[in-house]
């Protein structure tokens, strides 16, 4: 299996790729079981990711993670717009 390859097969699993290169690559994989297997498992994966359900993720969740960051030392402060009197204003004259 060349380099090039290697980094073809993400993107096949992916579905990312030309025809053209879909076909070179399957080509290459008939002669190389390697490439073959990696094709085949990874193209697996990710089907399977895509297909499962995303987990529910809630406000414990959440808390959970900002408490985890907090205890790393992330500083957690959220971020609010100007206010609108500190805008210019413009007259209106018509």
């Amino acid at each position: 299996m060349t380099e090039q390859q290697k980094s073809l097969v993400d993107l096949y699993a992916a579905g990312e790729l030309t025809e053209v290169l879909v076909a070179e690559l399957i080509a290459a994989a008939n002669t190389d079981p390697e490439l073959k297997e990696d094709m085949e498992s990874l193209k697996a994966t990710v089907e399977l990711l895509q297909n499962d359900p995303a987990p529910k993720y809630s406000e414990e969740s959440f808390q959970r993670t900002r408490l985890k960051m907090m205890a790393r030392g992330a500083v957690m402060q959220s971020v609010t717009p100007d206010p609108a009197y500190w805008q210019y204003h413009l007259q209106m004259t018509g």
